[in-house]
């Protein structure tokens, strides 16, 4: 409280400040303004008594504008074209223009989403395995690249899934929720990681991305010069809390942390569909089937095969022959312990197509 009583001024934190109907234009005078944003900098520079700098070459200006907009330098050709150009103003639009309808474009002004958005390649915790979640950062990429409506590129992130006939894109966008870190630990609690790396992450996440706020404070006590409490907290992250989702992922395969999708090019989502189908067709036979096998063994009980038919021969017997006395002949003694060694055993996997047997 110090700098209050010192006599600094309080400010209420600017994204809750009212935003003014019309913003007055300063009557900045000289030749440097070219447009409204221009007066506003030149009006501050004259408050300071500043003066602007020499206008910067051709090449420099080039460049600066195309780091800016593609993250990339201009090419010699590039180059060359500006500097022949004789209508200065006009070719400065039209390279602007240019930039923006490049691929890296997108590219470099998705970069920024990314890092607010925590993108990343691996979940970040233990043995970090691969995300798979680029569709995602395609998609932002894209956004950019066709100039979605800003009021769109947060819906479809935030709840795109939620659309009336959700198109693919629209759900792929939802990601945003799911790019937290994620864990495969032994002895994780799923619970305490779908809390704390899950929900309050994505909370976190949205005031930052959409409501300019820094809610980690606020996560854990209220704070006597942020207007955002501790119960606005967690009833904010409610909205973040309905995914049905563990908390942590498998730790010995490739499966991907549910709820996951399929991502369909050309006619696979028809082709799928109709697999689909072609299994529902299946499944209804396959219950006909045994609905009926049922009612004939109801009503003919009689008439039902007494013994079962032969099992295929093995590919490999190992017998379990051991040092005691079993239920017949000799048995071997389990301690938990040691292994049961099988040495003529051929050397499969768990998915191998075979037809082992060690017993």
């Amino acid at each position: 409280m110090s700098w209050i009583e010192q006599g600094a001024e309080y400010q209420k934190h600017w994204s809750f400040e009212p935003v003014p109907d019309v913003v007055s234009i300063p009557d900045a005078q000289g030749e440097w303004p070219r447009n409204d944003v221009d007066r506003f900098v030149a009006n501050s520079l004259n408050d300071k008594g500043l003066t602007p700098n020499v206008e910067a070459s051709r090449a420099t200006w080039l460049r600066r504008v195309t780091f800016d907009l593609t993250g990339l330098p201009p090419t010699l050709d590039e180059l060359d074209a500006f500097e022949k150009d004789a209508n200065a103003r006009g070719v400065r639009k039209k390279v602007v223009e240019r930039l923006q309808r490049s691929p890296a474009y997108g590219e470099r002004m998705a970069n920024m989403w990314l890092d607010v958005a925590r993108y990343a390649d691996t979940f970040g915790y233990q043995s970090d395995v691969e995300m798979d979640v680029w569709p995602w950062r395609d998609w932002v990429i894209r956004a950019f690249n066709t100039n979605m409506p800003y009021d769109e590129f947060l819906t479809e992130q935030i709840a795109g899934d939620m659309l009336p006939n959700a198109r693919q894109d629209s759900r792929l966008a939802t990601t945003f929720n799911r790019l937290h870190r994620q864990t495969n630990e032994g002895g994780s609690v799923p619970e305490e990681f779908r809390i704390a790396a899950g929900i309050a992450d994505r909370t976190t996440t949205a005031g930052t991305a959409f409501l300019g706020l820094t809610l980690e404070c606020c996560r854990c006590h209220d704070h006597k010069f942020d207007p955002i409490t501790q119960r606005d907290f967690y009833q904010l992250s409610a909205y973040f809390s309905d995914i049905d989702e563990l908390g942590v992922y498998a730790h010995f395969t490739r499966g991907r942390p549910t709820p996951a999708m399929l991502l369909y090019e050309g006619d696979q989502l028809e082709k799928h569909e109709a697999l689909k189908s072609e299994v529902r067709l299946a499944v209804a036979e396959f219950q006909a089937a045994v609905a009926a096998a049922s009612e004939n063994w109801r009503k003919n009980p009689d008439e039902l095969i007494k013994a079962l038919p032969e099992p295929r021969e093995a590919i490999l017997h190992v017998p379990l022959e051991g040092d005691v006395d079993g239920v017949v002949g000799k048995a071997t003694k389990c301690n938990g312990d040691a292994e049961i060694k099988c040495s003529d055993n051929s050397d499969f996997g768990r998915n191998s197509p075979s037809r082992s047997v060690c017993g």
